[in-house]
């Protein structure tokens, strides 16, 4: 046995034991992933769709000065670049085809109305915008701060007209990375040593969450279902369960980056070196070898139909950037 197929049997038994549903009766099915992009002009660090026809892929180089915004569209045949200006963008997220939102590097935030990405904040600020969801049109947050540390933590709301900055909410110098809800009233934010606080449509809280890793991404099916992952160089998955977090132990392979699942869908996770995981209901399978590339993999998306993408580049290398976007059917 391997020690990439040894760590991936550990994973599997001690998930299972902290989420039922996820216990095989049957061996997992390992996943095909093919490479859909690569040599990209930048790491793809973000990826959201309307549907299988209409997916966005933001991203940029992680240069000092910001770097330039790269943003890829799918319609369904082929991925085409679109035509903006900015610096490197870290997540995307959307409405409609429509009413799509970019945010990135300086606080930059782009708006997309089906046609052209205007600006809507530019990048004029010290931080970092790295996450961004909404429970409506006009209820959207986003979450970042200074990569360097020591400043505050940056938490934005928008009502449909206005950006406005959020007071301190008891987290002096956390870097937030990611935002993610259910409901307009049952809102997560993660970030560094192990933050999480969430919003119940009055106050942000936060909650304990059993680890100081940094988490990188938060994802879940239902309010007492939500995963969070993380961690440098070691991986790190907790689960909500409605009450509290526990954690999820795994064998160390990696820091882990991008996870994605959704209500009557199975789950996703992306990491470093190229690691890649699936659950879609028979317990936990990965891409043999890192799948088929060994870059930083920072995100997992799904498109519904049971296709999952994973984006990311050479996100801790001075190297020239190396974007690239990978896929894989239902098994």
């Amino acid at each position: 046995m391997t020690k990439r197929a040894w760590r991936i049997e550990w994973l599997e038994l001690l998930v299972c034991a902290s989420m039922l549903s996820a216990c095989p009766s049957t061996p997992p099915v390992e996943r095909t992933w093919s490479i859909e992009q690569e040599h990209l002009p930048g790491a793809i660090l973000s990826m959201w769709g309307s549907s299988p026809s209409d997916i966005f892929a933001a991203g940029g180089p992680l240069a000092a000065d910001g770097g330039m915004a790269v943003m890829l569209h799918y319609d369904g045949a082929s991925w085409q670049p679109m035509t903006l200006t900015g610096t490197t963008l870290w997540w995307v997220f959307g409405f409609t085809a429509d009413d799509v939102w970019s945010v990135g590097e300086h606080g930059i935030i782009l708006h997309y109305d089906g046609s052209t990405w205007a600006t809507v904040e530019p990048p004029s600020q010290s931080y970092t915008l790295w996450g961004i969801w909404g429970a409506s049109p006009t209820d959207i947050w986003t979450v970042g701060g200074v990569a360097a540390g020591g400043a505050p933590s940056v938490i934005r709301h928008y009502d449909g007209t206005t950006w406005t900055d959020v007071a301190d909410v008891g987290l002096p110098s956390e870097l937030l990375f990611k935002v993610w809800g259910t409901r307009a009233d049952d809102v997560w934010i993660v970030g560094t040593g192990g933050a999480t606080v969430h919003w119940d449509g009055a106050v942000w809280t936060r909650v304990e969450s059993g680890t100081t890793a940094r988490l990188l991404t938060v994802r879940g099916r239902a309010s007492d279902d939500i995963y969070a992952v993380g961690g440098l160089g070691t991986p790190t998955v907790i689960h909500y369960d409605g009450t509290s977090w526990s954690p999820v132990a795994v064998d160390a392979f990696g820091g882990l980056m991008g996870i994605w699942t959704a209500p009557d869908h199975g789950i996703g996770i992306s990491g470093e070196r190229g690691v890649l995981m699936a659950n879609d209901g028979h317990g936990w399978a990965a891409a043999a070898d890192y799948g088929p590339t060994e870059l930083d993999l920072h995100c997992v998306w799904g498109d519904g139909t049971g296709k999952l993408y994973a984006s990311g580049g050479n996100l801790f290398s001075s190297a020239v950037p190396d974007g690239i976007i990978v896929s894989s059917e239902t098994p």
